[in-house]
């Protein structure tokens, strides 16, 4: 088999990534030890997936526990307003609850899990579980 990337685990992290290569043109096989995806992402948020939050970044920081400076570098990459926008792209339409916590309107975290491995089809990623 020949692919460009090779992404391990299907969690929500292994999804994002896989999706993210794949619409930048890399053929990528996503490898899970499980037999289905999304299996911890589907119950998550007692099985509504708080997506994330809408906070300002200095907010979000500043409740991690111990030093939370080490977050600024990955925001100034990818934030919370970029997680938004990814899953919207998606066609997950989010509603903002109280303390900015961000959930699909359908209140399903299975429709967050279904979009993404609908994604996953759409670009032709390889799965192996």
């Amino acid at each position: 088999m020949n692919v460009d990337v090779i992404v391990i685990g299907g969690g929500p992290s292994g999804l994002m990534a896989s999706v993210a290569a794949a619409e930048r043109g890399a053929k990528v096989l996503l490898v899970d030890k499980g037999d289905k995806l999304g299996r911890k992402l589907a119950i998550s948020g007692g099985g509504r997936c708080n997506v994330t939050n809408r906070k300002p970044v200095e907010e979000l920081i500043k409740y991690i526990p111990g030093n939370g400076r080490f977050l600024y570098g990955a925001f100034s990459n990818f934030n919370n307003e970029d997680i938004i926008r990814f899953f919207e792209q998606l066609g997950i339409e989010l509603k903002e609850e109280d303390h900015g916590r961000m959930f699909p309107v359908t209140d399903k975290a299975q429709s967050v899990v279904d979009a993404l491995l609908n994604k996953l089809k759409d670009l032709n990623v390889i799965i192996k579980t």
